[in-house]
């Protein structure tokens, strides 16, 4: 079992890269054909996580190419949409107005790589990845997308940041870490 990258995300391969004044890890030699961009909480004002993993969705196609497609879950699809973004597709559950990750069974990170999988091949997308995660989140994320056959880069904000938010482990790495550990062992 893998306990690296609990609360933040540092692999020495990885370059730092500046976009719009927010500094990243990526690998700035990787030529993505695809970003998958994964939630990280329920919220999605701008004050929240997913606000700013939308930014970062935005400034990865920045980087790396405005024109790659990008497969988001629902909380930050909802930010790019209010940022005037509109060539993404939706992964995992879409909520209706009032709905949140609170009320409506949600969908776990495996699911969404399956969802995505589906996506990819109806699509016929890439599979260069690059993925847009939350630093706690982001070996997760790429462990679970290698098993479901979806090997990929991050593209990760250097800075760990634990917002307010409707999910309460998301909002402190006290709260984060005793759930992630379990959410390692589980998978």
């Amino acid at each position: 079992m893998d306990f690296r990258n609990l609360t933040s995300y540092r692999e020495k391969k990885l370059n730092v890269v500046d976009v719009n004044e927010r500094t990243y890890f990526t690998d700035s030699s990787f030529n993505p054909n695809l970003i998958i961009g994964m939630a990280f909480g329920a919220n999605y004002d701008e004050k929240s996580h997913n606000y700013k993993l939308a930014k970062a969705v935005i400034d990865s196609r920045e980087y790396f190419g405005k024109e790659i497609p990008v497969l988001v879950q629902s909380e930050i699809g909802e930010c790019l949409m209010r940022s005037g973004e509109k060539n993404f597709y939706f992964v995992g559950e879409n909520y209706a107005e009032g709905e949140s990750s609170l009320i409506k069974s949600k969908i776990d990170t495996e699911g969404i790589f399956k969802h995505c999988k589906k996506i990819i091949k109806s699509k016929g997308l890439g599979n260069k990845i690059l993925y847009v995660a939350h630093p706690a989140h982001m070996q997760r994320v790429l462990d679970t997308a290698k098993k479901q056959g979806l090997e990929g880069i991050p593209f990760v904000s250097e800075k760990v940041e634990w917002l307010d938010d409707a999910q309460p482990w998301v909002t402190s790495p006290y709260l984060w870490v005793p759930r992630e550990i379990v959410a390692r062992v589980l998978k």
